[in-house]
Order: structure tokens, then C-alpha cells, then sequence
């Protein structure tokens, strides 16, 4: 797992707290009180989260799905030809998500 950005610390316990990998904080324009923050946690076995994204104050959030778009880049960009996978992660995965990640990979 690499560094937070933003120096978050309610983020990072989030994710200690519930064994979370990584995570997706949202923070309102209007509301800049750092305990009101929304925090989406997952694993590096979850699906990308699809997070609320606030617009103006009068309108509604909208829906990011941040696996389509992690998939769409990954299918239009050029990482499939310039990452590594037959090395091991810059920041190696814990024990019991290395043996799943070698079995999707694998595949």
C-alpha cells in the first residue's frame, strides 16, 4: 500500500479499522468540516466502489463508477503493453491477497 494522499488520518484508520486496502474520500464544497467527509473502503479483491459525486448545492450527486472508467483507461491507454505483471507490485500485497493475485493472473 503506498502513501495517503491529502494527509487524511480519519481516511487511513478507516481503512485499518475495517481492513480496507484503499479508499475514495469525497469531500463537499459546501461542507469543509473534515468529520463530515464520505469514505469509500475496499480491498484490492473488491470491485472499484461507484462513489457520489457532489455537483452544485441544488443538484443532485451523480454516479461515478470507478471500475468502467478504471476499465475504459485501461482499454484505451497503453498500460497492458508497458506494466509488468510477471513482476512482483511496487508495494507488495499482503500474504493473503499475493496467492489471489497470482491465481488471477494466472488465468
Amino acid at each position: 500500500m503506498g502513501t495517503r494522499v491529502g494527509g487524511l488520518p480519519r481516511a487511513g484508520l478507516h481503512c485499518q479499522a475495517r481492513g480496507h486496502d484503499y479508499v475514495v474520500v469525497v469531500s463537499r464544497g459546501s461542507r469543509r468540516d473534515p468529520l463530515r467527509l464520505e469514505i469509500y473502503g475496499f480491498t484490492v479483491r473488491d470491485p472499484l466502489p461507484v462513489v457520489s459525486v457532489p455537483l452544485r448545492d441544488e443538484e443532485p450527486d451523480i454516479a461515478l463508477d470507478l471500475g468502467l472508467v478504471f476499465l475504459r483507461t485501461y482499454q484505451t491507454g497503453p498500460y497492458r503493453k508497458v506494466i509488468r505483471y510477471d513482476l512482483p507490485p511496487e508495494h507488495p500485497l499482503a500474504s493473503e491477497h499475493a496467492s489471489w493475485a497470482r491465481r488471477i493472473l494466472e488465468e
